[in-house]
């Protein structure tokens, strides 16, 4: 942050106060190696998502890294953000509604 770098916001200001600076680069480490257990929690996931994303969009705004933080929200939103389960819409099957199966004709010419 002390290096002279094109950033939108002027960070010269945490030489002044090393506990933010601290503070903030302790709370990088925690989102960063805390995402392998607990974004997988259900309960736990929407905030940590808010988390990285928001560790995002600050890199970009204060590293001026725009395509990096872009694509990084990208991922984790795809990755952690969006459900893997089709709508009930969108999975209806061909036989009239989720989970339907066809007929089976049995031996005996009935139908199961």
């Amino acid at each position: 942050m002390g290096a002279p770098i094109e950033g939108t916001i002027d960070c010269s200001f945490l030489a002044y106060v090393p506990w933010l600076a601290k503070g903030l680069c302790w709370m990088t480490l925690l989102l960063e190696a805390g995402i392998v257990a607990f974004v997988w929690h259900p309960r736990l996931r929407k905030l940590w998502l808010v988390g990285i994303v928001g560790m995002h969009l600050n890199i970009a705004l204060l590293l001026n890294l725009w395509t990096f933080s872009a694509i990084m929200i990208v991922f984790d939103i795809a990755a952690f953000g969006l459900s893997a389960e089709p709508r009930s819409q969108v999975a209806r099957s061909k036989y009239g509604h989720p989970g339907a199966q066809p007929a089976i004709a049995t031996h005996d010419g009935g139908k199961r």
